[in-house]
């Protein structure tokens, strides 16, 4: 359960830092400070946020498989031919960040191994927990 209340603020960037553990992994999150001056509400919404992302860890994970796998064996192979499965592109997703933003949106952060070559994959969230998108970033 995260308190906010109990966590690090930059107000000069509006957001909360918080480490937390989620699915066995350790987990950066942030969250937006701003337009919203109760740390009680805003960290409850946060829990429900993360409590749903817990629930449906699986399904966010099988949505990025299913966005980025064909540009991975298209585009990166690691040797030509050699294709990734989805059982493999899935097992190396492992979670690093959330930033939960003042309009409600998600953006989730996984490091992806070598799959591509140190990118992080980045899937967000809209602010009814729909799976908008999924790209590489870094």
């Amino acid at each position: 359960m995260i308190d906010l209340s109990q966590h690090f603020y930059n107000p000069g960037y509006g957001w909360y830092q918080v480490e937390t553990t989620l699915h066995g992994q350790r987990v950066i999150v942030y969250v937006s400070g701003r337009g919203e001056n109760d740390t009680a509400a805003l960290s409850q919404r946060v829990n429900q946020d993360i409590d749903w992302i817990s629930q449906h860890y699986d399904a966010i994970l099988a949505y990025g498989v299913e966005q980025l796998l064909p540009d991975k064996n298209a585009y990166w192979a690691d040797e030509p031919g050699k294709l990734t499965t989805s059982e493999a592109f899935k097992a190396a997703m492992r979670l690093g960040a959330l930033r939960f933003h003042e309009d409600r949106r998600i953006e989730i952060t996984f490091t992806a191994g070598k799959l591509f070559w140190g990118h992080w994959i980045i899937i967000w969230l809209d602010e009814d927990y729909r799976m908008t998108k999924a790209y590489l970033e870094g």
